[in-house]
């Protein structure tokens, strides 16, 4: 089996690219180029997956916030929290919820809410009413991506959400 080591310059692009993904650097340390191999192709498919999911259900395109909603399910995805996520076809009557996706039951949809940094017109609490008290479907989870806010508004966003919204409903990334 060939290693790493005959390729003193893949070697090198390899050990970049382990400082992020600790499988990568698993492999890097064996050496193990079909190891590698393997990993670029999970990688490739995720790309595809992103792209995939990136794309806005009612203009098509990829913007901004479609790219952060893809990224937010995928790491839900990633978690366990949600399973084999699709974007809607709003063509075919799908609702225009950010995702659907195959359960855990009793969920068939999953819309991301990622609160923006509190400013003079929306503190964190403003936002997370709007959260809490928006009403869904029995079949939609709600998944907060905290990614934007301080650890104490965090805690803050949480809290309320799960005080006066269900519970059982929410499911916090980036906390």
């Amino acid at each position: 089996m060939k290693k790493l080591d005959d390729n003193p310059d893949l070697l090198e692009a390899f050990a970049k690219r382990s400082l992020d993904d600790p499988d990568f650097y698993k492999a890097v340390q064996k050496g193990d180029l079909k190891e590698l191999e393997e990993l670029i192709k999970k990688e490739k498919a995720l790309k595809k997956q992103l792209e995939e999911l990136s794309k806005d259900p009612q203009t098509g395109k990829t913007d901004l916030n479609s790219i952060s909603e893809a990224n937010s399910i995928l790491k839900a995805e990633k978690i366990g929290y949600i399973e084999n996520p699709k974007r809607p076809n709003l063509k075919s009557g799908d609702p225009n919820i950010d995702f659907k996706i195959d359960g855990p039951k009793p969920f068939n949809w999953a819309d991301i809410k990622t609160p923006i940094k509190p400013n003079k017109y929306q503190s964190a609490i403003d936002q997370a009413t709007n959260i809490a008290k928006k009403i869904y479907d029995s079949d939609v989870m709600v998944i907060v991506d905290l990614k934007n806010l301080t650890k104490v508004e965090k805690k803050e966003v949480m809290e309320y959400i799960l005080k006066y919204g269900k519970a059982s409903k929410y499911n916090f990334l980036n906390y």
